[in-house]
């Protein structure tokens, strides 16, 4: 057979690239002859490269490019089939994709996460089949995927939209011999992982001497799962003169030096764009200052806020802190989804996330490129991942096919410049959050203390009637409120304040409105406070500062008093529209960990230069005042001294770290429009 054979890059020159991409309100695509600039990089390896299962993506939701089946040269057979699964329009993704691949083209395809790839070059290929089927039992189409479950996705979204055709799927994991009597029988569309498929080739069990079209799908995590080397073979085999394809979410470099060595000519499909926004529009994105040490009880607070009827995603680096977190919340039905876990465990938990059953998964990094489940409403990235290509494929989890969703980042000082880079990189904005408060959770938490109480036994609660009768005569409805506030969690040390500012623990973020400036209100504060705060202006002309937790009507009633004739209000802060950082918690190199020398940055977790003296890191027993910055909050024995202190006058002319007018004492902080 003709079989195609890669020239040495050295060898071989660009080829030339039509660009095809999507234009913002408009319903055609524009052309160029310029090559795209897919912003590559390097990449940092996955540590847990495991399979994950996975639910089918719904095929229709809520795009408003749509466009409707009837517009496209699709067989009657082919809109009919579609219509019965539920598709009656078509994607931008598969709009703009449909006529490119019905000609032929190579192409080199990137679109946001949840988009529909799989449809946009599954819809080309069924019909070029139907037109042009062969005298032969081999397959015509091979598509080529990282993961068994990823495969297993593919070719039941391909069964079902073409029934018609036989669909095959070959993965590990499954006897050759259920695989091999199935290759028998014939196949139109085969689907696979690259070792099965190398295996059934060298066995004899399989020839790719008719495949018209091979597509590699999901290229960039294909390759850093280390299967460049079958990839190269497999694409070998494929007869010279057919059609290739390639789908990712991204393309970073090493990937398109494949596309150079297998791909002619290949038609460019960026829905990306060329701001490289690849995180989905429909995605809202907060962020959280939320220390190691405090994480756990911040998380559990935000699901009670954020995860009500829809599932959440919790994602972790390690599999090990993905079982901790999940056995550290007894009352969000959580479970880990991991590589270690058996293959029927892995099936057992999607099977009740599927269900209801279980509401949150905690994942490490390989999940996030797999997970299709429709009704994902709430992604938290409990550790910023290692690389930034994992952040846009974490918060594509939610948001897909249309839907609105949210994507929580946990961040500390060290994350700092991370979270920076993450917005400059993908050209969105974060909305500084605070973490839950009492008066925001209490309905989630009364809803999830109603499921309990329902659940009980009655003969249980029984048990208790005589003491509960007596307790209320004695004590009043007062303490079935307490009773409550317990079941809730809302007890003292779940409900300690965290600044949203600096992370702190007992320390709470406020917002003045009706003082004249951040002057003003420092002079109002210095026979108040212990020493000088860091005050932030921010939109409406509030300003922004730190108090420790319960001081808050103190202060209002100390401002009051303090400005007669003036309406000054004090309100704890929940959300500020930007990212308030500060720039000593970044990098050295101000760029984040995601640098131009490609790694993390050797003082990416560490404290240099820090407002606690010493090298400290975050949740160690040694913070100690070592400048005037930081009077009153020490750390020793995990005692804290929170308390105001009067009759002080400050005579510095500074009062902080933002002045009016712009002007900064020291200039370390950098607030993000």
């Amino acid at each position: 057979m003709a079989v195609r054979r890669a020239a040495p890059i050295a060898a071989r020159s660009s080829p030339a690239v039509r660009v095809l991409a999507a234009v913002p309100n408009a319903s055609v695509a524009w052309y160029s002859s310029a090559p795209l600039d897919f912003g590559a990089t390097a990449v940092a390896e996955i540590e847990d490269a495991e399979d994950v299962v996975l639910e089918p993506l719904p095929l229709q939701q809520g795009f408003v490019d749509q466009k409707p089946i009837e517009d496209f040269n699709l067989s009657q057979e082919s809109q009919r089939n579609l219509r019965k699964a539920g598709v009656t329009h078509l994607f931008p993704v598969q709009t703009q994709s449909f006529d490119v691949m019905m000609k032929g083209s190579d192409i080199m395809g990137r679109s946001k996460t949840g988009s529909g790839k799989t449809l946009a070059f599954a819809l080309p290929i069924i019909e070029t089949i139907q037109a042009n089927r062969k005298n032969t039992r081999n397959p015509q189409a091979l598509v080529l995927l990282p993961t068994r479950e990823l495969a297993q996705q593919v070719h039941d979204e391909v069964q079902r939209v073409a029934p018609q055709l036989r669909t095959v799927n070959v993965v590990g994991g499954v006897s050759y011999t259920v695989q091999e009597n199935h290759l028998r029988r014939g196949v139109d569309i085969l689907v696979g992982t690259p070792g099965r498929i190398m295996d059934l080739v060298e066995k004899g069990s399989l020839s790719l001497e008719d495949v018209d079209v091979a597509v590699l799908d999901e290229a960039d995590m294909m390759l850093k799962f280390g299967f460049q080397e079958a990839v190269e073979t497999i694409l070998g085999w494929v007869p010279d003169g057919g059609q290739t394809v390639m789908w990712s979410a991204t393309f970073p470099k090493w990937v398109s030096t494949m596309a150079r060595k297998f791909l002619k000519e290949p038609v460019s499909i960026d829905l990306v764009g060329e701001n490289d926004n690849q995180v989905p529009t429909t995605v809202t994105h907060k962020a959280i200052n939320a220390p190691s040490r405090d994480r756990i009880q911040v998380l559990e607070n935000v699901l009670r806020l954020h995860a009500h009827d829809g599932q959440t995603l919790v994602f972790t680096e390690t599999k090990q802190e993905a079982d901790e977190i999940a056995n550290s919340l007894p009352g969000q039905d959580a479970r880990a989804l991991h590589g270690d876990l058996s293959q029927g465990m892995r099936t057992s938990t999607m099977n009740g996330f599927r269900s209801g059953n279980v509401k949150t998964l905690v994942c490490t990094d390989i999940a996030a490129r797999g997970l299709d489940i429709a009704n994902v409403e709430l992604v938290v990235q409990y550790r910023l991942p290692s690389d930034k290509e994992s952040f846009v494929h974490r918060a594509g989890r939610t948001g897909r096919a249309g839907r609105s969703g949210t994507n929580i980042v946990f961040f500390d000082r060290n994350d700092a410049g991370d979270v920076l880079d993450f917005e400059r990189r993908y050209k969105f904005k974060f909305v500084h959050a605070a973490s839950p408060r009492p008066e925001q959770m209490i309905t989630g938490a009364l809803e999830d203390v109603n499921k309990q109480l329902t659940s009980l036994p009655k003969a249980n609660a029984e048990l208790f009637d005589e003491t509960a009768q007596a307790m209320i005569e004695e004590q009043g409805p007062g303490v079935l409120s307490a009773a409550l506030a317990l079941l809730c969690g809302f007890d003292a040390k779940k409900l300690t304040a965290l600044s949203m500012l600096t992370g702190r623990y007992r320390m709470q973020t406020v917002e003045v409105e009706g003082v004249q400036g951040a002057r003003e209100l420092n002079t109002l504060l210095s026979s108040f406070m212990d020493d000088r705060v860091d005050i932030y202006p921010v939109e409406g002309g509030k300003l922004v500062f730190d108090i420790p937790q319960g001081k808050l009507e103190k202060l209002q009633e100390h401002l009051t008093a303090a400005s007669p004739g003036e309406e000054v209000t004090v309100t704890s802060a929940v959300e500020f529209p930007r990212l308030l950082i500060d720039r000593s918690s970044r990098n050295n190199n101000g760029g984040g960990r995601f640098n131009s020398r490609g790694g993390r940055n050797n003082n990416s977790r560490g404290y240099s230069n820090n407002r606690f003296g010493g090298n400290k890191r975050e949740g160690g027993n040694n913070w100690k005042r070592n400048n005037d910055r930081d009077g009153g909050f020490r750390r020793n024995n995990n005692s804290y001294d929170s308390s105001f202190s009067k009759g002080r006058s400050s005579t510095r002319s500074s009062f902080g770290r933002f002045s009016e007018g712009g002007r900064s004492n020291s200039n370390k902080y950098e607030d993000s429009w």
